[in-house]
Formats: C-alpha cells, sequence, structure tokens
C-alpha cells in the first residue's frame, strides 16, 4: 500500500509565533542568568546588574531564537522531513542546533567583554550556563518540528491511500487520476498529462497546461494505468505522453536524450534498456527525430 503526503512544494509554514518567542526569549534569559547563583530572585530585584543581565540576555536569546526560526523556514522550502529524514536531520542538527550554539557563545563572549569585562572562559560559562543553553537550543527546535507535523496534520487532505485493490483491476482500466494541490484533490483526465515523474520520494504529474500535482500513484502504477498507445516509461523517473514529445536524438551508449513540453528544467533520457521499445514505440508519428 501507497500512501503519498503533500510535498515540499506546498507553501511552507510561516510560524507565526511572535509573542510566544517574546516571553520564551525572556524566561530562557532569566533561567539561563540564575544558574548556578547563590542569591535569591528577591535580593537581586534591587540589583541594577540583574536588569542589565536580564535584558541583554533577552535579546541574545531573541536574536539566536529567530535564527532558528529562519533556518527552519528555510530548510522546511528544500528538505521535507518525510521525503529526505535523514538530510534533513544532518543539516537541522548542523543549521538548526551547532551554528545557533556557536552564535550563542559568540553573543555572550562579547557582552561579557564588553559589559562586565569578565572573560568567559574564566567566568566558567562554559561549564555551567552553555549546557543549559545547548538544551534550550534542541527544545526550540523540537518545538518547531511538532509545529510542523501540527500544520502538515491540518494542511494535508485525506487521501485514499493506494490499496491492493488500486493495483489490481482499476489501475488496468483508464480513467480520471486522483492528485492533489494545496489541500485540493483533483481528477485528472489521462490526454491532459504531458508526463508524471520522480523526484525526492514524490510522485508528481505535469499537465500541458504546466500545473504541477503530487499524486496518491507511483509510476508503476501510473504505467499499468495511463494507455501504453499514448504514454512511454522513459525510465525510473519519467512516463512521458508522445503528444509532449518535440524531438529526439541519440547520445553515447545507446541512450536517447528527449525533448518535451512543458520544460522538465533537465535532459529526460531514455535508458539503453527502453531506447529499442521507444523507436518502436514512437514510430516516427508524432515526434521529429534529429538522429543522423
Amino acid at each position: 500500500m501507497t500512501t503519498i503526503l503533500s510535498p515540499v512544494t506546498d507553501p511552507p509554514l510561516d510560524y507565526p509565533d511572535r509573542r510566544f518567542r517574546l516571553v520564551g526569549s525572556l524566561v530562557v534569559s532569566y533561567l539561563v542568568d540564575t544558574i548556578a547563583r547563590t542569591e535569591s530572585l528577591i535580593d537581586r530585584l534591587g540589583n541594577a546588574a540583574f536588569y542589565i543581565d536580564l535584558f541583554g540576555g533577552f535579546l541574545m536569546v531573541a536574536v539566536v531564537w529567530e535564527v532558528i526560526r529562519a533556518v527552519v523556514i528555510r530548510l522546511d522550502r528544500r528538505l521535507d522531513w518525510f521525503g529526505q529524514t535523514t538530510r534533513r536531520l544532518g543539516v537541522q542538527l548542523v543549521a538548526g542546533v551547532a551554528f545557533p550554539a556557536l552564535l550563542s557563545f559568540l553573543l555572550t563572549l562579547v557582552y561579557m567583554q564588553v559589559m562586565w569585562q569578565q572573560n568567559i572562559f574564566d567566568a566558567g560559562w562554559l561549564d555551567t550556563e552553555f549546557y543549559l543553553v545547548l538544551l534550550l537550543i534542541v527544545f526550540i527546535n523540537v518545538y518547531y518540528f511538532t509545529f510542523w507535523l501540527y500544520g502538515r496534520h491540518k494542511r494535508t487532505p485525506a487521501i485514499q491511500p493506494v490499496s491492493s485493490v488500486q493495483n489490481t483491476s482499476s489501475v488496468s482500466q483508464p480513467g480520471p487520476i486522483q492528485v492533489v494541490k494545496g489541500e485540493k484533490i483533483r481528477l485528472l483526465a489521462p490526454p491532459t498529462v504531458a508526463y508524471a515523474f520522480l523526484k525526492d520520494g514524490y510522485c508528481y504529474i505535469k499537465t500541458f497546461d504546466a500545473d504541477v500535482f503530487v499524486t496518491t500513484f507511483v509510476l508503476d502504477d501510473l504505467s499499468e494505468k495511463l494507455s501504453p498507445a499514448d504514454f512511454f516509461r522513459a525510465n525510473r523517473q519519467v512516463i512521458v505522453n508522445r503528444v509532449a514529445i518535440q524531438s529526439y536524438r541519440s547520445i553515447g551508449n545507446g541512450k536517447i536524450d528527449v525533448q518535451i513540453t512543458p520544460d522538465f528544467g533537465e535532459e529526460l533520457i531514455v535508458s539503453q534498456k527502453r531506447a529499442k521499445a521507444f523507436r518502436e514505440w514512437i514510430g516516427g508519428r508524432s515526434a521529429k527525430s534529429t538522429e543522423d
């Protein structure tokens, strides 16, 4: 059974949490400043240094938090948590945890030197507060991941998975193809499909109007569902409509370079294994051969 979730081409979440970030930055600043101190809060309220440290810490936390949020939004556009889990996790650890931790260290280094003429290494910050800062950075990352899961759940339509029933008789019968774009589920007539392709673990369909949709079918299912007289499986990643083919030419190792419309964005190569079948299928009727 195959289930396809909404693609990374969906509009990313903008995480509207400004108030939470402001309050959270203030709370984190207080927690970090309080660790390893023996004075009570009541005693510190009468000390001007308490307010200076609280405000300075608030600004530093707010900057680091905003950086993490910006990293998360950028990665949401490029790396899907479900489709590219390992790569996303690795980049998230570097850009969302290690870099903010280094930034926190540098900001604190400058703050302590400028405001209190203290050396961060002599003050013991790395032995106490740094571990709490690192823990809080990880918590912020987990918070945004949870936010993302919730937002994804709300935006993902209730798509029926491709079941074993679809993989038998229903797949072989020509008919509309269920696709998704944003929050809408649509049915596409096969003649409107220019080509279907696999990218980042998702199966997409591009129409002759240049609209791109994600489909609940995998390419193997589409190969059976679409008419073999009109559609050809060029390679493991692409199924192309005869009408979409503009020209083709032989290249090295017995492969064929096919030009299609709408633009695919990269080379469409018919594998050597399928080259003979492609020539027999195309029959010279609907595409202009540029072979010498």
